[in-house]
């Protein structure tokens, strides 16, 4: 059981885990006229240049906007954390920066993002394994807390993480990645999903569906960053590294 735990299993999740998300998305997004499944995730020069300034955007948002400083819990070398908590604000930004602003100037529609979704799959995979790889040898060579280390399983290491409360520049990179970055994309996919059906109609109509689906998302969402500092403060946040 120990060599499944901490070799076979770890490995089959870090293989398995973004062919299958993308192997899902291609299966439901794909119609008579799909291009290959290579040409489909082709990382084209527009997705990349939204996820750079998506993720600049947030990192600016993170740090610039007004917030109070949230202590997380204390860990198990006494360090703890400190958060910020300005992520209602964040995501009310957000959205009206990148779904109001183009919508109602008439820039782009927010469906561009539903289009580029392909590229964007294969680009975020991508620089999730790259800042998965930062962040072991941060943790073992450059850990931000004593709260830290590896096991010497290096397969596991890599895949359980290194390091509790890892820190760049005194950005949280837990709140960061997780909240600022990959809750933010749920709320910014869901919301051109309902804008592809919208353009697809003519703007006439949308199913009530998938309109009930993407607003209880974003709501749920909402609410999150709403109860982000309740949730930093407590010891669920501590788990995984």
């Amino acid at each position: 059981m120990g060599f499944i735990r901490h070799h076979l299993g770890p490995l089959a999740l870090l293989l398995s885990t973004p062919v299958l998300v993308m192997y899902f998305v291609y299966d439901l997004l794909r119609g008579p006229f799909s291009p290959s499944v290579v040409d489909f995730f082709r990382p084209t020069a527009p997705a990349a240049a939204f996820v750079a300034g998506f993720v600049v955007f947030q990192v600016i948002l993170l740090l610039a906007l007004p917030g109070r400083a949230v202590a997380g819990p204390v860990g198990p070398s006494g360090f703890a954390p400190t958060y910020r908590g300005n992520g209602l604000l964040a995501f009310v930004l957000t959205m009206l920066v990148f779904v109001g602003v183009p919508y109602w100037t008439n820039i782009f529609s927010p469906a561009i993002y539903f289009r580029m979704f392909g590229p964007l799959c294969t680009i975020l995979n991508g620089s999730a394994l790259l800042l998965s790889c930062l962040l072991y040898w941060k943790g073992l060579r450059w850990p931000s807390s004593k709260d830290s280390g590896g096991t010497g399983r290096r397969i596991f290491d890599f895949y359980y993480g290194t390091e509790a409360y890892p820190s760049i520049g005194g950005i949280a990179l837990k709140q960061l990645v997780n909240c600022r970055i990959g809750m933010m994309l749920w709320a910014l996919f869901a919301v051109s999903c309902w804008f592809r059906q919208f353009d697809f109609y003519d703007r006439t109509k949308v199913a009530h569906s998938i309109s009930v689906s993407v607003g209880l998302e974003v709501v749920y969402i909402a609410k999150f960053f709403f109860w982000e500092a309740s949730y930093f403060s407590v010891r669920a946040s501590i788990p995984p590294r």
